[in-house]
């Protein structure tokens, strides 16, 4: 958040200029002659408008309504309250979610062949943009933290070898914080990255809400990232698909980055979307203070319920290390080890609480600005009666863990083969008789929805055991052709 805006930019702050355009629009009361074609609701009956209120502001590139591929007007204003708000020079609103900030972020910064080094622990969205952009890949090992065996951040020790051994690369890429919302200090990562003249690229999907509360961690752009991508819509309150893409400094340069999303985005974007992105910024940084003093002072009364419980634990912070965890996300798991994580979310959603994600160990819980004290009394009511139900007892506990599945070295230069374009011959093989072979899909375990495999990686009996490991674990996986059947091909 930037915390030096003058009394005349916070009262600025308290506009909503799209929004409030689309709403005045409509007040009038106007006559479409123009797309979408349910004209304003009208197409619907009235069960289906009690359920589709915003159809009534779901217009298009009319006058008055600017245009989100060259915004002259309120788009460009609410862009520039946001980037007053965010801290940043620039900021572009993204009704594609953050994939498409990360496909345009990619394609802007990266020429064909360019290299870029690489967080190993990223979002398949990555390997996309490296393909769009026809760029390669140096990947960083994973860093664990030891205690629970989650992913978290990039060495710098392994940053500064890599950057030796790999003098050309354009930039960093890292993800901060990860998906379970644990967050490394990016102030080194940056100040490596700038003393080398290269630039810092953070996908902070998770982190649309760091930097405005003392008790939050610092977002990525406060640390010194030149390019950051954020969910809005995951993190604070704008509707699904909403995100932002923000640069700072003299190296950022925009106008490819616009040219690039102008590609990647639909040139006919929701503005219900575009509304709730100028209403999630107006809110966080006029109320967001407040509000997250009361989601905090909740989130820590349900902390002191689940600790009088007997067998239910979460993750914790650790004290003298560098990284922090999000308030705003819960890793519970019973520490008995009699229900695993996916046995535990099946009873939370039988009573009515729906959780993020399961792993084998984990379950994963969101919290955000929106969630009320009686949605947290909900679900710790719901692990008293689960407890209770199956009477766990804390002398069985055991320790959490997770498994990572990736090598622990720095990688050579990668590029990645688009499935789109292979020529090849197509096998369909048993994962334990793929070994060899090359990946025709990403194959990507979920959670956390990081690659596994991208396409065109050669499969090593290493690869081949973890997935099947993964498999025998219960996690889903994305790209497989079947049970246990992969996609490949060989090269000549």
């Amino acid at each position: 958040m930037n915390y030096y805006m003058n009394q005349q930019q916070k009262m600025q702050q308290k506009k909503t200029p799209l929004y409030d355009e689309l709403k005045n629009h409509y007040t009038k009361r106007p006559v479409s002659f123009h797309v979408p074609g349910h004209k304003y609701g009208q197409a619907y009956e009235h069960d289906f408008a009690t359920y589709l209120p915003l159809l009534h502001i779901d217009a298009t590139e009319i006058t008055g309504l600017d245009n989100l591929q060259d915004p002259q007007e309120v788009i460009m204003e609410a862009e520039q309250l946001a980037a007053q708000c965010f801290g940043s020079d620039q900021t572009f609103f993204l009704v594609g979610g953050s994939t498409v900030g990360i496909l345009g972020m990619l394609m802007a910064v990266c020429a064909p062949n360019d290299v870029l080094i690489v967080d190993r622990n990223i979002h398949q969205s990555v390997i996309h943009g490296l393909m769009l952009a026809k760029a390669k890949a140096v990947f960083l090992p994973v860093t664990i933290d030891e205690q629970y065996g989650l992913p978290c951040g990039i060495d710098p020790h392994h940053l500064k070898q890599a950057l030796q051994q790999y003098p050309e690369a354009k930039g960093i890429l890292t993800t901060n914080p990860n998906y379970y919302g644990i967050s490394s200090s990016l102030e080194e990562i940056a100040s490596i990255a700038h003393h080398h003249h290269k630039l810092l690229l953070v996908d902070e999907a998770h982190g649309a809400h760091f930097g405005f509360h003392p008790n939050i961690p610092s977002s990525a752009l406060e640390q010194g990232a030149d390019i950051v991508v954020q969910s809005t819509h995951k993190m604070l309150t704008s509707m699904t698909m909403g995100a932002m893409l923000h640069t700072q400094g003299e190296h950022a340069n925009a106008l490819p980055i616009r040219k690039a999303l102008n590609m990647v985005q639909s040139s006919s974007p929701s503005y219900p979307i575009l509304a709730s992105l100028d209403i999630a910024r107006k809110q966080i940084v006029v109320d967001g203070k407040h509000l997250i003093d009361k989601s905090l002072q909740h989130i820590t009364q349900l902390l002191k319920d689940i600790d009088s419980l007997p067998a239910i634990q979460y993750i914790k912070q650790q004290h003298n290390t560098d990284k922090k965890l999000d308030p705003f996300k819960l890793m519970l798991y019973d520490a008995t080890g009699i229900l695993s994580g996916k046995e535990l979310q099946k009873q939370l959603e039988h009573r009515g609480c729906f959780v993020e994600l399961a792993t084998s160990r984990y379950v994963l819980i969101v919290f955000s600005i929106a969630t009320t004290q009686q949605d947290l009394k909900r679900l710790s009511d719901a692990l008293k009666d689960i407890v209770h139900q199956y009477k766990l007892r804390s002398e069985k506990r055991e320790t959490a863990t997770y498994s990572v599945h990736f090598d622990q070295e720095i990688t050579e230069v990668l590029s990645f083969t688009s499935p789109l374009h292979q020529n090849q011959p197509i096998h369909q093989k048993h994962i334990l008789k793929s070994i060899g072979y090359y990946a025709k899909n990403m194959i990507v375990p979920y959670p956390p929805g990081v690659p596994l495999l991208y396409a065109g990686q050669q499969i090593t009996e290493k690869i081949a055991h973890q997935l099947m490991h993964i498999l025998q674990e219960g996690s889903s996986v994305i790209g497989l052709s079947g049970n246990e059947i992969l996609d490949v091909y060989e090269r000549e």
